[in-house]
């Protein structure tokens, strides 16, 4: 393969650029499917990595969605990886079980497990950047997308150029259509994935009838335009997003996993603030605010106005906004509450607590031995002195007024505040089996032995409690 300064080389190490997508030195991962977008984009950055300083890798995922047809993608991305000599890694999902057990659509449940993908690769390979084919055209497809579905600002800003310091989008300022005269001037071929032309998917539908439908009857630009237009969007989300983290660092208080805002304070703001502080609030609780709807967060600012007591509204993903007096509260719906439980376990022995599902073996060994076979640091495991320990020793949940003395602290405190400052989440707190000796912790399971338990020079001879 020859390399080429066609304009869409130069463009695209203009964006690489702008946007300083990749440093010398960096070693950069390519998504590669086999499709026109993709194939350019290894071929591209083949062709900048020396001039550049990168290094380069390529990785591709078998979907398993269309049988040969995806064997056969497989088998193009090798040959072309071989003949550039660059490092390919694959794998496969059966995304369609992956998109059957998680209540996805074939779409998302394939986005996730490629990205998934790709970040775990990148991290095994030591690897800084993830490089993905996302093209102005998809930058236009995808705003008109959002539009039609109702989103607000950030939605259409769509697709940003780079995304969280790792994945980047060298494309991201090139047409598809230049990508394919990039690709017949080296005489490069590629995939296409006959399910591109299924117009039930609402992207398909967009690229093959509403962008042709728009560029004949609005303008032969419109492609340039809506990217345009995204782009702006894009900048002034960025504003508006800085804006909005300095606002919730100062108006937002964290407390046993909830968000909380002063109501007065938080109706000081612009509605614009206002939707963007709970729209934070709440992706602060998890991870994304996809299934956050206009309507949603409509319902939500109502209840700044409300002031009886215990007011809410319930949200998708068991998240639950509420008027508390003053205050505006949103957190996770609470599981129902976990049986209290009971047991008593002897050395040697097993303690199976059914109301949480979990298995406990407790043996001990002589100190000497003990320090040939174990680490003081090992995860999971309890190691405690025999001596300190009466039996048999109880294992229950918490209850109130329980304290406890951790290891390597000043003495003792309530246990709640222990795991308010582990970051235990509120749910999680009752299914804990706290193991007690003598009234006192020496154990919080998974977490934490108490200090009055540890091991010691003077120890003769150590318990080990583990997960069975």
């Amino acid at each position: 393969m020859v390399k080429t300064r066609s304009l869409v080389l130069l463009k695209v190490r203009r964006t690489l650029s702008r946007y300083r997508m990749i440093e010398a030195g960096d070693g950069v991962l390519v998504g590669v499917s086999g499709g026109p977008d993709s194939v350019s984009l290894l071929h591209l950055l083949w062709s900048l990595k020396e001039e550049l300083g990168f290094s380069l890798a390529a990785a591709h995922l078998n979907h398993r969605l269309r049988g040969k047809e995806s064997d056969g993608d497989e088998d193009f991305v090798r040959q072309m990886a071989s003949k550039l000599g660059v490092r390919l890694i694959t794998e496969s999902v059966e995304v369609g079980t992956v998109a059957e057990r998680e209540s996805l659509n074939l779409e998302e449940a394939a986005r996730k497990e490629r990205y998934s993908f790709l970040l775990k690769t990148a991290k095994s390979l030591s690897l800084s950047k993830i490089a993905v084919g996302h093209t102005r055209s998809d930058q236009a497809e995808t705003f008109l997308l959002r539009l039609l579905r109702g989103s607000g600002m950030r939605g259409l800003a769509s697709i940003y150029p780079v995304k969280d310091s790792i994945f980047i989008r060298p494309l991201i300022e090139t047409s598809r259509e230049e990508i394919i005269a990039y690709l017949e001037e080296n005489n490069l071929g590629y995939r296409v994935d006959s399910s591109n032309y299924d117009l039930s998917f609402k992207r398909n539908y967009i690229r093959g009838v509403l962008l042709p439908l728009l560029e004949n009857s609005a303008s032969k630009n419109i492609e340039e335009i809506l990217s345009r237009t995204a782009e702006v969007l894009r900048e002034e989300d960025d504003f508006l997003n800085s804006r909005t983290t300095h606002l919730f660092g100062k108006l937002a208080r964290i407390e046993d996993g909830a968000v909380i805002f002063n109501a007065s304070q938080l109706r000081e703001q612009h509605l614009a603030l206002r939707r963007r502080l709970l729209r934070e609030a709440i992706s602060h609780l998890k991870s994304d605010t996809l299934s956050i709807t206009f309507d949603h967060g409509k319902k939500a600012l109502q209840l700044l106005n409300e002031e009886k007591r215990g007011k809410r509204i319930s949200l998708p993903d068991k998240v639950i906004i509420e008027r508390r007096g003053g205050e505006l509260v949103i957190r996770r719906k609470e599981p129902p509450p976990v049986e209290e439980f009971f047991y008593e376990v002897s050395l040697p022995g097993e303690a199976y607590i059914r109301e949480v599902n979990q298995k406990f073996k407790l043996t001990s060994l002589p100190l000497e031995e003990f320090r040939r076979r174990y680490h003081l640091q090992a995860g999971g495991c309890a190691f405690l002195d025999r001596a300190k320990l009466s039996q048999p020793l109880i294992v229950r949940n918490r209850r109130s007024g329980d304290y406890f003395f951790p290891l390597g602290a000043r003495g003792y405190t309530k246990l709640k505040n222990f795991f308010i400052n582990k970051k235990i989440p509120r749910e999680e707190r009752d299914k804990l089996p706290l193991f007690i000796s003598r009234g006192k912790i020496c154990w919080v399971a998974g977490v934490q032995i108490g200090e009055s338990f540890k091991v010691s020079d003077t120890t003769k001879e150590v318990v080990i409690i583990e997960r069975g």
